[in-house]
């Protein structure tokens, strides 16, 4: 597991949130899908239209995955709904094929909480985080440069 992970993982007591141990690509590898929920048999392609790409991990009939590419096939954004409320808590968007920004609704109330900055599609540039949910962030750390 990558360092990135690791830090990352002590930002928030739900450590799934955060997908961030897949290798740099250049776009070339699609992003990991989480696992299915517990009792869920199987996962299924709820549609794919207009350059998105929509799954349901656990069969309840409402897409909890979702790519989205622009009119050239690049990946613009990745959606993932962690607790299967069907609002997608964890919104990763990519610039040619890296992530560059991911926004966290960590406590799942609708709101995003946190912001992670990502340099090359791999490294934690920095983070910021809204702990009194007023949509501001409170804390806000930088590494490196």
């Amino acid at each position: 597991m990558k360092a990135t992970a690791i830090l990352l993982a002590g930002l928030i007591a739900a450590p799934a949130l955060f997908c961030l141990d897949r290798q740099a690509s250049g776009g070339s590898a699609l992003p990991a899908i989480p696992p299915l929920a517990a009792g869920a048999e199987s996962g299924r392609i709820a549609g794919v239209k207009n350059g998105i790409l929509e799954l349901d991990r656990n069969d309840d009939g409402r897409a909890d995955y979702a790519l989205y590419n622009d009119a050239a096939g690049s990946l613009e954004r990745e959606e993932l709904d962690f607790n299967l409320d069907g609002k997608m808590d964890d919104v990763r968007y990519y610039r040619a094929g890296a992530a560059v920004r991911e926004e966290i609704d960590s406590d799942f109330d609708g709101r995003i909480d946190i912001w992670v900055h990502i340099l090359k599609g791999e490294f934690v540039e920095g983070y910021e985080r809204d702990t009194d949910g007023d949509g501001e962030p409170d804390i806000v750390k930088s590494f490196g440069g």
